[in-house]
């Protein structure tokens, strides 16, 4: 699969299978994509104020993103100049009644997010790092840093990933790499 946009808000996709077909998104809202994801052939985004948006693909060559859910706390928090997490709420939008639920647990999984990437991996001791967590990294414009980490979801403590007291402007975003996952995966 294939997600481009534009800067007038348009995505185009191929679904998996589809050689050289294009479906051409309208976004008339003008949504701000953030992070993306493929489930029951539907491609589900997060935008940047929360909400989260469908797009079905019916087979027609344009289709159309449809608002599916607010933000899980009704309100959008933003990005204060320089922060830390101190805490996370986490949901999940059921795939019948589309509502926010609560999630207490994800098992022996680990999920990375942050950079405009998400990634969950099965059996996270694998690749040898904590299950049952999130790896977050700053995802702030300009990606100083300063926010780095893994939530513990059983314990709910946090472990910051800050590099030093001082941590370097020019320090690039944070970039998840799953060994595991080689070209020769894919095959």
């Amino acid at each position: 699969m294939a997600i481009l946009q534009s800067e007038d808000h348009l995505v185009c996709t191929t679904t998996p299978g589809d050689v050289g077909e294009w479906a051409l998104v309208s976004n008339q809202e003008e949504f701000l994509f953030r992070s993306v994801a493929y489930f029951k052939h539907r491609v589900f985004t997060l935008c940047d104020n929360g909400s989260l948006v469908r797009i079905d693909f019916n087979g027609s060559i344009t289709t159309r993103a449809e608002f599916v859910a607010s933000h899980p706390m009704r309100e959008y928090v933003g990005y204060p100049p320089s922060h830390e997490h101190t805490w996370y709420r986490h949901k999940k939008i059921s795939s019948e009644s589309l509502e926010w639920e609560p999630v207490w647990s994800i098992g022996d999984k680990a999920f990375f997010v942050g950079s405009g990437n998400s990634c969950s991996i099965s059996l996270a001791h694998t690749v040898n790092c904590n299950s049952n967590s999130i790896f977050y990294g700053d995802d702030t414009e300009g990606g100083l840093g300063l926010d780095n980490g893994i939530y513990d979801l059983e314990t709910w403590q946090i472990e910051s990933l800050r590099f030093g007291a001082e941590v370097p402007r020019s320090q690039p975003q944070t970039t998840w790499i799953t060994p595991s996952l080689t070209p020769s995966t894919f095959r």
